[in-house]
């Protein structure tokens, strides 16, 4: 996987007339899209995974408030 250190440190070869190589950067772009991806989509389980945490800790919150009322009565 591609690191912020590595898009940062790219170097593009120099086309003959000047610019970038336009298949160099193709293929860095592409190279980076598949792990943007890769990375968006791990962020968007682990997303889904906290909310369904945070659902549960709500759930045991209110069984536990429950518990205690009982008891406290």
């Amino acid at each position: 996987m591609l690191t912020p250190a590595d898009v940062e440190n790219k170097v593009f070869k120099k086309a003959k007339l000047g610019g970038y190589d336009i298949n160099d950067v193709e293929d860095f772009l592409e190279k980076l899209i598949v792990d943007y991806e890769a990375v968006f989509k791990e962020l968007t389980e682990y997303k889904d995974k906290c909310d369904n945490l945070q659902e549960s800790v709500k759930y045991y919150k209110s069984l536990e408030q429950g518990i205690e009322q009982s008891i406290n009565n």
